[in-house]
């Protein structure tokens, strides 16, 4: 068995800088081709201090045994940072990084405005990924919640 390859990314000065991510199985590169028609999209994670693997998430048997989360104080000072990359035939690259809530807080936070959209009626019935839904300033509508993106 190959060892997976891993991708160093740069999450900025407040998240570590240049850090070594291994592949991830997310859904995210059959939404994002689906959403932006480009075939070769791959998703990777920064393995860091409290990550947990599958492996002990299915271990635990209960509901009840799940952990229960941040403290509301980790919620309000730690922040999630995602870094996206951009590459063309020629080898063009652009990249963008977001800052925003730490994950469960921007987890909240994104559901909400999803469900406003929703209940408000502008969304169209079926299956549709977020960014085409949407589209792509969709998380930009959240800078008042501590949101924010950069291009480098």
């Amino acid at each position: 068995l190959e060892q997976p390859m891993s991708r160093t990314f740069d999450f900025g000065d407040d998240f570590g800088g240049k850090t070594e991510c291994l592949p991830a199985s997310f859904a995210d590169p059959v939404t994002d081709w689906f959403s932006t028609g480009i075939p070769n999209i791959a998703s990777y994670v920064a393995v860091i201090d409290g990550f947990q693997t599958l492996e002990t998430i299915s271990s635990i048997a209960a509901i009840d045994d799940m952990p229960s989360g941040p403290p509301v104080e980790e919620l309000h000072r730690k922040k999630a940072c995602v870094v996206a990359e951009a590459r063309n035939a020629r080898g063009d690259m652009a990249c963008a990084r977001m800052l925003a809530p730490h994950g469960y807080l921007s987890t909240f936070i994104f559901a909400a405005g999803v469900a406003k959209k929703v209940l408000g009626g502008s969304v169209i019935p079926g299956y549709q990924t977020p960014s085409r839904v949407f589209g792509s300033r969709f998380l930009r509508e959240f800078e008042d919640a501590g949101v924010s993106i950069e291009h480098f």
